[in-house]
C-alpha cells in the first residue's frame, strides 16, 4: 500500500488565527500519524490578499488514513469553529514516489 499525502494551503489575514492554527493543527497532525514532509510559511505585505500563508505536505500511512484524518470530527470541528474552511485548500493523493516543491511567490 502506498502512502497518502495532504497537499495543504491555508491563507489568512488574521495573524493571531494563523499562528494559532500553526501551533494547534501541525502538532495534532503529528499526533494522529501524519508526518510533515514540507512546511512553508509566507508572509506578504499586501492588504488586498491574504497576508499569512501556510503550505504543508503531510504524509500518512495510506490514502484512506489521509481521508479519515481530514474528515475527522476533530479537524472539521476546528476549521468550522474558527470559520476558516473557505481559506483552506487541501488535496489528498497517493503516490509511490511523490515529488513536491513549493515555490515562494509574491501575491498581487
Amino acid at each position: 500500500m502506498h502512502p497518502g499525502y495532504w497537499i495543504h494551503r491555508l491563507s489568512l489575514l488574521n495573524k493571531d488565527l494563523f499562528f494559532e492554527y500553526q501551533k494547534t493543527v501541525v502538532p495534532w497532525l503529528n499526533s494522529v500519524g501524519g508526518v510533515i514532509c514540507s512546511q512553508n510559511v509566507i508572509h506578504t505585505k499586501s492588504n488586498t490578499k491574504p497576508n499569512y500563508i501556510l503550505e504543508l505536505v503531510v504524509k500518512f500511512n495510506s490514502i484512506s488514513q489521509a481521508h479519515f484524518i481530514f474528515s475527522s470530527k476533530e479537524f472539521q470541528d476546528y476549521i468550522h469553529f474558527r470559520n476558516i474552511q473557505s481559506n483552506l485548500f487541501c488535496s489528498i493523493l497517493s503516490s509511490s514516489k511523490p515529488t513536491f516543491k513549493f515555490v515562494d511567490h509574491e501575491l498581487y
